[in-house]
């Protein structure tokens, strides 16, 4: 399932269609999206949590002292299973109306690896691609962003230990040296991953967020 993370379900179903040689009429395939959509909101509504430090970071950016930073969400995700993770995460103010979706905003709708929803989204923001900063935390969204032309930073924080659900961290303790040495080593490989595929930058918490900020925007100031 590695291979679709980032992806929408309707995505997902494709590509299992293309895989496995098989194909659903229109109304079995969104008959599956529409059951995947709602149970995974209600999974949403239930148990989400925004990663740690994310918030903190977006009210400096979205109140601080500092230029107007424009701030959107570009993602594979139908609108309504957005717009849940938003609410639940407590960061709806921050965003407005600026959600993008490439299940609900693109006609016909697509998914991550194709990035025409960041070129959509910078078609209505008026924005051109070296003007942003991406985000992602997955293969096929590394891929959209970059091949929009985007300054792309990969994120692995919300893989880490730290922060896993209480009862993820008692199973986590109980592991042996090795299964942890294990882990740590599929997390270093993902990070090599996402930069083959053209992360700038791999953070893994988001204390690290302004520091990169500032490194770009002095960057720039210098050219």
């Amino acid at each position: 399932m590695n291979t679709y993370v980032g992806q929408n379900f309707g995505g997902v179903l494709r590509g299992m269609e293309e895989k496995h040689k098989f194909q659903l009429s229109d109304k079995d395939r969104d008959m599956y999206i529409k059951l995947e959509e709602d149970r995974v909101i209600e999974e949403i509504a239930a148990k989400a949590e925004p990663c740690i430090g994310c918030n903190k970071v977006l009210n400096e950016l979205f109140t601080g002292g500092k230029p107007q930073y424009t701030m959107a969400v570009v993602s594979s995700s139908a609108l309504r299973r957005v717009e849940a993770s938003l609410k639940k995460a407590g960061q709806t103010e921050y965003f407005s109306d600026r959600v993008f979706s490439a299940a609900t905003s693109l006609i016909p709708p697509t998914s991550k690896p194709n990035p025409k929803i960041y070129i959509h989204a910078m078609d209505k923001l008026s924005v051109k691609p070296e003007e942003c900063i991406a985000v992602e935390d997955s293969v096929s969204g590394m891929r959209a962003a970059v091949d929009a032309g985007i300054y792309t930073i990969g994120y692995i924080g919300c893989y880490l230990d730290t922060h896993r659900a209480d009862d993820d961290k008692t199973a986590k303790d109980q592991q042996s040296a090795e299964e942890q040495a294990s882990d740590q080593a599929k997390l270093q490989e993902f990070s090599n991953t996402l930069t083959s595929w053209g992360a700038k930058v791999v953070m893994t918490d988001w204390s690290e967020f302004p520091g990169i900020l500032r490194d770009l925007e002095a960057k720039a100031q210098k050219e």
